[in-house]
This record gives C-alpha cells, structure tokens and sequence, in this order.
C-alpha cells in the first residue's frame, strides 16, 4: 500500500532552513548561557574555560546574527523596496519597541547582569536605514565601521561622563539623553562600534546562503578575519593605540582643568 499523495510530497519537499544559522544561534545561546551561570574564575583564581571562550564572543555573534535574520525577514538576496520596505521597517522599529521595554524591565531587577536587550533595539533602529542596501554594500560598509568606529568611540568617552556600569532600566527614562548616551558610546554594548556587527550580519543575509559556495566562502573568510584579528590584537591594544590614547588622555586633562 502506497503513501497518500500528499503525505510524499511533503517528505520530499526541501527544507527552507538554514540549518548554519540555526546552529550559528545555538552556539551563541550556549556561549551566553555559560557566561551567566558558570563562575568568571576558578578555585586557584585564575580566569575559567568557559569565560575565555564565550566572554564578548557570544553576545557579538548575537548582534551578527541579528542583522542576518533582519535580513532574511526582508527578503533575503532581494533588498525590499516600496510597500515591502514600508513594511519591513515597521516591523523592524516594533520588534526594537518590544526589546527595549523588556530590556528596561529586566535591567530594573540589579541582577548584576548586563542587559544587552535596550542595546539590541537600538541596533534595530540604526537598521532601518540599511535595509534597502544590496550585500555588495552592506559588506564594505560594515569593515569601514569596524575599522573607524572604535577609534572614534575612545577619542570621545574622555569628554563623557563616567560609565554607569548599571544596565538600563525603567528611571533612566527621566533622564533620555543620559540614557541615549550610556547606550551609543559609554555602555556595555555601545551603539557606535556594535553596528558594525549589526551590519555584517545584513550583509551575510542578503547573500544566497542557501548555496554552498557561499557558505564555504563565508566560513573561510569568518576564520580569516577572526585569525587576522587575533594576530592584530597587540598592535591594536599598544602600538597602534597610542595616539587615541595620547589624545584621551588630552581630554581628560581638559576635563580636570574645568573643574577646578
């Protein structure tokens, strides 16, 4: 006896999941989870497994994967246009409405955790603008970000008040350019560098992720660059740093002066 007709066609119609993501999504939920609940250090006090691997890298994968399924939720390899792009930006700022009332209330509890939720919808907004963009720009746009972005965020944090290391919550609200602030330049998460990842996520989903050139192609320029910047981390944290250091410690001075 033979299967009905329509029970064979949907065991041989094709899967439309990216399974990559979704396993990229695990890790990331996994890297989290381990930072939360397993201790920063060990009996002799030296800094644990878990938190060296996960500490940063999680979260950062997070904001990534944030602009891929932004992406893939405005169509994909197609950029939305007209009416679809009407559409995809309003249902971009509500998912930032929802992330930013749950992030304040879960930043209200003083668990001690770093809410990244009121950063993450910030980051949908800063989105908006770049749904419309093919991943030919996406992707330059976002290695541009990585490469100035961070420079300009320490030139400025010398001539901010001091970081609060409170995660937003509900009071912030009294005092929104304080909280603007905290959450674009002097935050856990700041909006200025973090974009970059946000858009590197768009661009990787605007790409045809479903063929596997594309996926062997993402894969090996994702190890390239994680090498490349794990090499260039020394320069980055001394050598190179000198003159942003140079010109903080400028404003610093300039800051204590006013004071007196």
């Amino acid at each position: 006896m033979s299967a009905p007709e329509g029970a064979a066609t949907t065991l041989r119609a094709p899967s439309r999941r990216l399974l990559g993501v979704d396993a990229a999504r695990g890790i990331a939920l996994i890297g989290m989870m381990a930072i939360h609940i397993q201790p920063m250090l060990t009996a002799d006090g030296s800094v644990s497994t878990a938190y060296r691997i996960a500490s940063g890298h999680s979260a950062a994968l997070f904001a990534v994967l944030a602009g891929v399924g932004l992406a893939l939720a405005s169509g994909g390899t197609t950029p939305p246009r007209g009416r679809r792009l009407a559409a995809a930006a309003a249902g971009t700022l509500a998912r930032a409405g929802v992330l930013l009332l749950v992030g304040l209330q879960l930043g209200g509890l003083r668990s001690g955790v770093a809410v990244i939720l009121v950063f993450y919808a910030l980051l949908f907004v800063v989105a908006v603008p770049f749904l419309a963009l093919p991943a030919r720009v996406l992707l330059p746009l976002g290695a541009g970000w990585a490469v100035l972005a961070p420079g300009l965020s320490q030139a400025v944090r010398p001539f901010m008040p001091i970081q609060s290391f409170d995660s937003p919550a509900p009071q912030a609200l009294a005092n929104p350019v304080d909280l603007l602030r905290e959450v674009v330049i002097t935050g856990y998460y700041p909006v200025i560098t973090w974009t970059a990842y946000l858009l590197a996520g768009l661009g990787i989903g605007r790409l045809a992720l479903g063929n596997p050139r594309v996926q062997r192609a993402v894969l090996l320029t994702g190890a390239a660059l994680a090498v490349g910047a794990w090499s260039a981390s020394p320069c980055t944290s001394n050598t190179c740093a000198r003159p942003i250091c140079a010109w903080a410690s400028f404003g610093s001075a300039r800051n204590a002066v006013r004071k007196r």
